[in-house]
């Protein structure tokens, strides 16, 4: 089981946008949560619920040891099987763990005590009897960083001589480490030889057509065969490891025979030599982008009536026959439909094998759900029907000729046959689509806000360091009042450790933000205190007009007695990140950063003095204003000087 570890400080920036986001995701205990802009969202265990594509690692198996088992499927993708011992006494299987990136800090981990193996034939179970270099849940192991691994391994019962697959669970019912079809026989896929691609490929960190890519290669390019399994070929190239699908390369090579069924595919076009379905997948897998609705790989299953004309159109047969694999693909301005396995329970009517003398190919008319199909018989005959297509579902009734059964059986002359076509869309599915849009909606920019207000009058600003962290561009909006511009700036220093950043207006059109009204209190602050806080929270709904929260000190440390912040009872929302923390008296005491998410109205801010530390360091330490405008001045007065020197700050990731 993995996890998430949560943070001692919640990230107040907001997305900039058009709709409310709302995940959260943290890292150090329970009770804090880190809450980014378009809040990153936090991911605990995700079930990888897809087709079964079996994994293509490279096996070789040595006095007992099996090194890289291939697995049917997994649930969690960043954990691995390193190898599996097999002795009289007990078997070993070895993990590594990747702490992964949806957490921040890597999260933790821990195994179920009830993890167990599963013989796939005899169904036996064998539980587990003891776990090494990792605790047993509830204890975690926690990591210090995104990526860290964790080698680890668990240890059975022997299994029986004769067992050659495996399940490996750790929780049916609620996910966990859970790999299924794990091959224990050796390989017989080895190979050492040199492939030249036939045309542009994608190099992919795994088997799945949906996974990243790494390279692209060009045609022309020589790459090392590692292995092959179901038309998958692992490769080597420039030292990188990575699977290139067959249908890449020249089907001349290798003298093992497991390499005979190569696909020459030129200029990216429909492998039609081929009824391998990876094949298929591939060639609709690189053409996503430029698919029509009906392209696609189709299970299909058909029913037959035959009515007996002398008997009244009495039915005097009825059966159902699938399924059937078929892909549609254009070719011109028509779509044609490829056999790619035939029907399981046969399609032999009087004789005649249907699946051998029909073939279909489908016309578009002025709607997107019907089109005309025309079905041909043995190239002689043909009737053209309606098709309609809709919800990824292919639907059309058509009578075979009488004259084609007649000319296959000559005694078919007193019935016609009548046939219903139900094909459903297997591939690509609304998952393979979503999961392509997801994947490009993660790497589109992220813009979020937070929030910053002036430290001198040319244009030095301080915020927190988590609003402008792993920024591309910030900007600052609302300079001297005007909402409707944005103003280059760049970072000048930031203290990780306590959350602070300097950063400075770069931009020729700015000339200057005036006197800077308030001052920095020279002493701490006590607890029962009246503060205010000012600031842009969450500006999707509420908004860019600043935003007032007032309440008291409530404590003179901050989450779990952190000395460098105030605990306050002013309540602060994504966005306030960054923002100041003044007294009653419009002095500045903190800058705000953090929300404790277990409790109502408890909000941190780091203390000022940290901030003066902090531009003590600059090279040249800038001038700070020694004379305060809003002492005395009504709350009221004091924000309506203030607004003109908080800002928002807008940051692309």
């Amino acid at each position: 089981m993995a996890g998430k570890q949560l943070s001692a400080r919640l990230s107040l920036r907001s997305q900039v946008s058009s709709r409310p986001t709302g995940k959260c995701f943290g890292t150090a205990t329970s009770h804090m949560q880190t809450v980014v802009g378009n809040f990153k969202q936090n991911k605990t265990m995700k079930k990888i619920s897809t087709l079964i594509l079996t994994n293509l690692i490279f096996v070789i198996s040595i006095f007992g040891q099996i090194n890289n088992p291939p697995f049917e499927r997994r649930e969690v993708s960043y954990c691995d099987i390193v190898k599996i011992d097999k002795s009289n006494s007990n078997t070993t299987v070895y993990f590594k763990y990747k702490a992964p990136s949806t957490y921040i800090n890597g999260g933790w981990v821990c195994v179920g005590k009830d993890f167990f193996i599963r013989d796939c034939d005899s169904k036996n179970i064998y539980k587990l009897i003891k776990a090494n270099n990792i605790p047993l849940c509830p204890e975690h192991h926690d990591f210090k960083y995104q990526g860290q691994t964790l080698e680890f391994n668990l240890i059975f019962p022997a299994l029986s001589s004769n067992t050659v697959k495996i399940d490996i669970i750790e929780d049916e019912s609620q996910g966990g480490f859970n790999f299924y079809g794990v091959n224990l026989a050796p390989s017989t896929n080895a190979v050492t030889e040199t492939k030249t691609l036939k045309s542009d490929a994608k190099l992919r960190e795994s088997d799945s057509p949906m996974s990243n890519t790494i390279y692209t290669l060009p045609a022309g390019t020589q790459v090392k065969i590692i292995a092959l399994i179901s038309g998958y070929y692992k490769v080597e190239y420039n030292g990188v490891i990575g699977y290139i699908n067959e249908i890449y390369f020249q089907s001349a090579g290798s003298s093992n025979n497991t390499f005979s069924n190569n696909t020459k595919i030129e200029n990216n076009q429909p492998p039609l030599n081929s009824t391998n379905e990876n094949d298929w997948k591939s060639y609709f897998e690189k053409n996503i982008d430029n698919l029509y609705d009906l392209e696609g790989i189709y299970t299909c299953n058909y029913s037959l009536k035959v009515i007996n004309y002398y008997l009244y159109d009495k039915v005097v047969f009825s059966n159902s026959y699938g399924p059937a694999t078929i892909a549609i693909y254009k070719k011109g301005d028509k779509f044609h439909a490829k056999l790619l396995s035939t029907f399981h329970n046969g399609s032999s009517i009087d004789g005649i094998d249907l699946s051998k003398f029909v073939s279909f190919i489908f016309s578009p008319t002025s709607t997107e759900t019907n089109f005309l199909c025309d079905v041909n018989f043995d190239s002689k005959y043909k009737t053209t029907i309606n098709a309609n297509f809709y919800d990824g579902k292919l639907n059309f009734d058509y009578q075979v000729p009488q004259k084609f059964t007649v000319e296959k059986n000559s005694n078919n002359n007193t019935h016609k046959e009548l046939v219903n076509q139900s094909w459903v869309k297997s591939y690509p599915s609304i998952l393979t689509y979503n999961e392509r849009i997801n994947k490009a909606k993660s790497q589109e920019p992220q813009n979020i806000s937070g929030t910053g207000f002036a430290l001198t009058s040319n244009g030095i600003i301080a915020t927190n360091n988590h609003v402008i962290e792993g920024a591309k561009t910030i900007k600052v909006r609302g300079i001297n009042g005007d909402f409707s511009r944005v103003y280059s700036a760049k970072l000048i220093t930031a203290d990780k450790n306590n959350d602070l950043a300097i950063i400075k207006i770069d931009d020729y059109s700015f000339s200057d933000l005036g006197t800077i009204p308030y001052v920095f209190k020279s002493h701490g602050s006590n607890v029962g205190e009246n503060i205010f806080v000012l600031g842009y929270p969450l500006r999707a709904t509420m908004g860019d007009e600043i935003k007032l929260t007032n309440g008291i000190i409530s404590s003179k440390t901050g989450y779990q007695g952190d000395v460098t912040s105030y605990q306050i009872s002013a309540p602060v929302q994504p966005g306030n990140s960054g923002g100041p923390l003044f007294d009653d008296q419009g002095n500045l005491i903190g800058i705000i950063n953090a929300k404790h998410i277990g409790a109502e109205n408890a909000s941190y801010a780091v203390k000022v003095s940290y901030l003066s530390n902090l531009l003590d360091l600059l090279d040249y330490p800038p001038t700070l204003q020694k004379i305060s405008k809003l002492n005395g001045e009504s709350l009221t007065q004091q924000v309506s000087i203030l607004n003109k020197f908080v800002f928002i700050i807008e940051v692309n990731l």
